[in-house]
């Protein structure tokens, strides 16, 4: 390694910053066959030592640019053969996943991708996996997302490390320094020709508005941008710790949904005040989505109103009354009861038996668990396309996907919720762990933990759904039938 090189020591300076890699990681790198991917690629390649971690190369063909597509396909396979790593190159069929759940190419093109990435985790035992978006898609996406009335989560821009898993080791290095290095190592990388389309809106930002405002207002700007996400994150994980704070002091959920103490509510600060609206809109919803600035406000209003009787409908079936001292959130029809004492605690002893293979619908929760059989063949990418079609309207509510070696589950499978002393091995982490201590390194807010999903294999966790499987159940070369299971939101639970 040249340790001089100003590519792999910027490199070095972001994964260390934010303890991106451990010693014993095998990290999944998604190669494109750009620049980026390919700088990626190669840099990690030349730090591996350094940081003792193994590698694997995962490229998705999207089939969306014939002949141009497979020749990105053989130069990538042949990129990671060059370098000793093992590569997975497979296809999906992208238009197809786009009409089917009526999405643009660019997001079935994200989904094919992440349900690769989230797949081969479990089929090769990877705990990380690195992207390879630089600063210039830093500033990008602040710039894009400012334009569309962002707060402080949304100019938080692109996050180095997501979910404990997906990092970003060119976040902070330029483009001009990643085309640098290729150069220096006599690489030419693949070209996407749609990436000069002005027809999507980051196009017109990167080629057009970008450089004008660079030109002709700040030469730095882009630095400032990047900048600019990163004060927003620190700010936006402040905020948060205290929004979950204040939502154990004013929150608790009963019959009629999610109840807010109105004079606790509005003895917050306006800034705290929004994130529990925002978080009562999820779990009332039951869904992943953020409401509008103007339906946040509207509810707020409505609390310091304080006029009794009032209600407002919302999207998503969602909606919002005073009663009695209470703000209450909660989906169209939910029962109009009064509090219950405990509030509603997630977690407890739920517990229910799943239909494998099936769809197990469990109103209660506000879950549904999809479990498929599938030879070690039919398991991957190019079947995924067609079982996505089968998510449902809002394929956003999905919490998580597992590939589990079927003939090594001991059953009875049941989904249930975290319990104490819960403990597991998780894939490619070594040794047994806390499932406590897990949702703590994945920075599972307190108030969240006790109503993550848990499929468990008879009294054991198999899989925390989003979180970690056990290494007991990964697929191997050995494996004859892959378990294919599904967790996604349905509708509004007791405890979720």
């Amino acid at each position: 390694m040249a340790a001089s090189d100003p590519f792999l020591k910027r490199l070095r300076g972001t994964i260390d910053k934010y303890g991106m890699v451990s010693a014993g990681d095998l990290v999944l790198v998604g190669v494109s066959g750009g620049p980026d991917s390919v700088a990626l690629l190669l840099g990690l390649g030349e730090l591996r030592e350094h940081y003792s971690i193994s590698l694997h190369v995962a490229h998705l063909n999207h089939r969306l640019r014939g002949r141009e597509a497979e020749d990105d396909a053989r130069f990538v396979a042949g990129l990671a053969a060059r370098l000793g790593v093992p590569a997975t190159v497979e296809e999906a069929d992208v238009r197809g996943l786009a009409l089917s759940l009526r999405l643009s190419l660019q997001e079935a093109a994200r989904r094919a991708r992440m349900e690769m990435f989230e797949r081969l985790c479990s089929l090769v035992g990877a705990n990380r996996v690195a992207l390879g978006q630089n600063l210039e898609d830093q500033a990008e996406t602040v710039l894009m997302r400012f334009l569309r009335g962002a707060g402080v989560e949304g100019l938080a821009g692109i996050l180095p490390v997501r979910d404990g898993r997906y990092v970003r080791p060119l976040l902070e290095t330029p483009r001009a320094e990643i085309e640098a290095f290729l150069a220096r190592r006599g690489v030419v990388a693949c070209r996407d020709p749609s990436n000069l389309r002005t027809v999507y809106l980051r196009n017109r930002l990167r080629l057009e508005l970008l450089p004008q405002l660079v030109r002709r207002y700040n030469p730095a700007l882009v630095e400032a941008l990047a900048a600019l996400a990163e004060q927003m994150r620190d700010d936006a994980e402040l905020l948060s710790r205290q929004a979950e704070l204040a939502w154990q002091e004013v929150a608790r959920q009963d019959g009629r949904g999610i109840v807010l103490d109105r004079q606790g509510f509005l003895r917050l600060h306006r800034a705290v005040q929004r994130r529990v609206v925002r978080e009562a809109f999820r779990r009332a919803s039951g869904r992943p989505w953020a409401p509008e600035f103007r339906h946040v406000e509207a509810v707020r209003a409505l609390a310091e109103r304080g006029a009794g009787g009032k209600e407002l409908s919302l999207p998503r079936g969602v909606r919002c009354r005073l009663e009695a001292g209470w703000v209450v959130v909660s989906p169209e029809g939910a029962a109009e009861a009064q509090p219950s004492a405990g509030g509603g605690v997630p977690g407890g002893d739920r517990c229910y038996p799943l239909e494998v293979p099936g769809l197990t619908r469990l109103p209660a929760e506000g879950l549904e668990v999809e479990a498929q059989l599938l030879p070690p063949g039919e398991a991957g990418v190019g079947r995924a396309a067609s079982d996505e079609a089968g998510v449902g309207p809002d394929a956003a509510a999905e919490l998580g996907r597992a590939w589990l070696d079927a003939d090594r589950l001991r059953g009875p499978l049941m989904l249930r919720f975290t319990r104490p002393g819960d403990r597991m091995r998780p894939l490619g982490l070594g040794g047994s762990r806390k499932l406590h201590d897990l949702l703590v390194d994945r920075k599972v807010p307190r108030r969240q933990r006790q109503a993550v999903p848990v499929v468990a294999d008879g009294p054991d966790p198999a899989w925390v759904v989003g979180v970690h499987m056990d290494e007991r159940l990964k697929v191997t070369p050995a494996t004859t039938r892959v378990l294919r299971l599904v967790v996604r939101r349905s509708g509004v639970g007791g405890g979720n």
